[in-house]
């Protein structure tokens, strides 16, 4: 380990609430502009427009999206929003809230789609 990495851990554990904090702010800006981007600038499911950001998800409109998470290699959350901003937006996504997401997965399974 080099004198920088010491030093980053040094700070990290001195101030790790404020550490987290900033991780934390910085996610939820992430998560933030990628959902408005895939809404189209304005936040919101494309099915019921529910605006709360704590149940808007990435959803991969042609199903398959657990395939699709694996072979970027993301499980899906942060690391897969992040990856989706450094692809700049790929195009086969849209904003659903959990509730929208779960009903569209149970029609799938009972082949009502």
């Amino acid at each position: 380990m080099n004198n920088h990495d010491y030093a980053q851990k040094r700070y990290y554990w001195a101030n790790k609430e404020k550490c987290k904090l900033s991780k934390q702010r910085s996610n939820e800006k992430l998560k933030k502009e990628v959902l408005t981007h895939y809404s189209l600038g304005e936040l919101k499911c494309a099915k019921c427009n529910e605006t709360d950001i704590m149940v808007l998800c990435i959803d991969h409109i042609n199903g398959k999206g657990e395939e699709h998470r694996k072979s970027m290699g993301v499980i899906g959350g942060i690391a897969f929003y992040r990856k989706l901003k450094n692809l700049n937006y790929p195009d086969g996504f849209q904003v659903l809230c959990a509730n929208c997401n779960l009903k569209k997965e149970i029609m799938k399974h009972r082949g009502i789609e």
